[in-house]
Formats: C-alpha cells, structure tokens, sequence
C-alpha cells in the first residue's frame, strides 16, 4: 500500500489489503475494467464486480483519509466502499488505459510465434468460437527476411500482380517455419481484437459472425497503415519488414505514388498511441448492420457515441480548440476513407473469389459478407 500512495502511514483494513496484495502486487501487468471504463467505479463494481473499479474506490478512501477528508461508505454485499461516481477526467483516462492495454496485447500478438495458416481455420464461425488469445504469451518470433520466389514478379497487369501476390500469400509451401502468411493472419488477429471487447460475448451468434466479417477487413487495412507510419514507411509494411506490393513500383509507378500520398496524409495528422486506439474501434464499430436485432443495434451505437465523444474530449485537449475541432473531423473522414477503400478491395477481390475458396475459405465467406 506504500509504494502505491508514497506514504508509510497509507492503512487499510484487513480485507482490502488483502484484496489488494491478492489483485494488483500478483497482476503486475495491470488490471483490465470490465465496462472498460464506460460505466462509474460504483456502478461497475456493483454490477459487474469489477476488480479494477474496486481498487479505485479502495484508492479513493485511501488517499481522502490521508488528507483528512470525510467520506461516505456504504456496506454493499459486506465490501466496504465508497459512493463515488467518478469525473470525466477519470472516465476519459481510464478508457484509454484499456484501450491500450488491448492494442499493446494485439501489437505482441502480431509480432509472435503464433501463426495461424491458411486453411487452419475455415470459418468465422470457427474463428470466433473460444476464448480471446490476446492474453496468451506465444514468445516474440525471429523472422525470416526473405519473400517466397517469385513474389516480386512483376509481369501482367496491375489485377495480375496483386492476385499472385495473394495467392503467394495463401499457398502452403511458402509459409513454412516461421514466415507468416499475412493475408490470413491478420484477419485472425482482427478476429481476436474484436474478442477483448464486452459487447462481443452481449450479441447473438449471427451478429457477431456478420459484424467479424464486416471489420475484419478494415481493422486490418487500418492495423497495416499504422504500422508503417510507426516504421516511418511510404509503402505498406508487415512486422516481418516485408512490404504488401514489393516489386511493383516500377512497373505501377501511379499506383504506388497514391499509395504513398495517401499515407504521408495520414501521417501529417500527427496522430498519438491514444487517437490511433480510439479510432481503431471506432472503425470496427462503424459497419451498418441491417439484420441486426434492435437492441443490439443501440448497444453498438452506444458503445460507438460514447467511444466518439471521449476521441472528441481528447482532441479538444490534446489540440487545442482551434486545431481540435478539424482534426476530430480529419480523423472521422479516415474511418470513411478505409470504409471505402475496404468496400472497393472487397470489389476486386470477389473476381478471385474461386481461389480463396480453394486456398482459404474463411477470407472467401468474409468478401461475401
């Protein structure tokens, strides 16, 4: 309890120093809100006995008795805590933490030994059964530098060199050892990203499968984008240091060009680690989903209006209120922008719609969602 108030005096009852000895000096990692942070302290851990949100009540009584402050406490199912609804400020920064935590969850497991294969998984329905292994410690992967032979051929037309490159990046004998298979893999990733999330497990089976295949797509176009804005790249890069398009900058130079156009203009919004969390759900949350149940359209708006409004707050903050306003507006016509641009890929990709059937089917039911 020192350590975590600064002072020798810090007291605590005999259950909530156990409490706090048993979830948070044995979970040194960090502690993950049940709501992520979008319900109060109180109402989170009446409701959902969040482990998070009873450690910031337990820290709230700690440091007012320090200062000599009077509070209230109320006795709950024999825990003692306190009625503290908490600020915006604490709000806002509590979920960011979370995000965080998941997105420094999902960067490790991109950047692990876990390689799923093509094939390995043939179905949403199949991808999204089990638990989320985002909290799974797989080890960081060594990589191969190397592309499969024959991937940086450039001959054919501009449909011919993208469709080699995915069949190249679905064939079997060109993802041995430790070289993963990118087209795929990410998709599976996207997968158990929208796994962490406590709306998954509150829609019906179809919904989920519906809303999977929608984001799948755009959580890994957008993934994709960060990441090679972090390497300070122009062109679209994996964490294996393997570029998307290798070998088609000369002889698709127009194409190329816009592909670097569009992400320096993504990258000189100047974007943080938080801006880049609160959009990424943001996007995986902007899909329309017309056969969904009433409820679980106005859950997911609700999540989605609430996630918006802190992006906006921490813009105004991070910004300042004459920059703030348009770069919130930058940021919402991103999540347009790779809507769109998803939307196109997925126009093209349908031509090709035999091979994916062959080689990987779970991508072939996810173009024709």
């Amino acid at each position: 309890m020192r350590n975590l108030f600064g002072d020798n005096n810090a007291q605590a009852c005999n259950n909530c120093a156990n409490f706090f000895r048993r979830n948070v000096l044995k979970k040194r990692d960090g502690l993950l809100c049940n709501s992520r942070g979008l319900l109060e302290s109180q109402k989170c851990f009446n409701d959902r006995k969040c482990v998070t949100c009873r450690l910031d009540l337990l820290c709230s009584v700690t440091k007012h008795r320090q200062k000599g402050v009077k509070v209230e406490i109320v006795n709950e199912d024999k825990q003692m805590i306190m009625r503290n609804p908490a600020v915006p400020e604490q709000v806002i920064d509590r979920v960011i933490l979370n995000l965080n935590l998941i997105e420094d969850a999902f960067d490790r497991l991109r950047k692990s030994k876990f390689n799923p294969l093509p094939g390995s998984v043939r179905s949403l329905k199949e991808a999204l059964s089990g638990s989320c292994k985002l909290s799974i410690d797989y080890g960081v992967e060594k990589w191969s530098l190397s592309y499969p032979a024959g991937y940086k051929n450039d001959e054919g037309t501009l449909l011919d060199n993208v469709f080699r490159r995915i069949r190249f990046g679905l064939e079997r004998e060109n993802y041995k050892d430790n070289r993963k298979s990118w087209n795929f893999a990410n998709v599976i990733f996207a997968i158990e990203y929208f796994k962490a999330f406590p709306f998954f497990t509150q829609l019906s089976t179809q919904t989920r499968r519906v809303l999977a295949g929608k984001m799948a797509f755009l959580c890994t176009n957008l993934t994709n984008l960060f990441y090679s804005i972090q390497q300070e790249k122009l062109h679209l890069v994996f964490p294996d240091g393997l570029a998307l398009c290798a070998g088609m900058e000369r002889s698709f130079e127009q194409v190329t060009k816009s592909e670097e156009n569009w992400i320096q203009s993504v990258k000189i919004m100047n974007l943080d680690k938080n801006e880049c969390a609160l959009l990424k759900i943001l996007l995986i949350l902007s899909p329309s989903l017309d056969d969904a149940l009433s409820n679980e359209r106005a859950l997911l708006t609700s999540y989605s209006e609430s996630y918006a409004k802190i992006l906006f707050s921490y813009v105004m903050t991070r910004r300042g209120s004459e920059r703030g306003p348009r770069s919130f507006q930058e940021m919402l016509s991103l999540i347009e922008t790779i809507n769109h641009r998803v939307k196109r890929e997925k126009d093209v990709l349908v031509f090709a719609l035999g091979m994916f059937t062959n080689l990987c089917p779970l991508l072939a039911e996810i173009i024709t969602i």
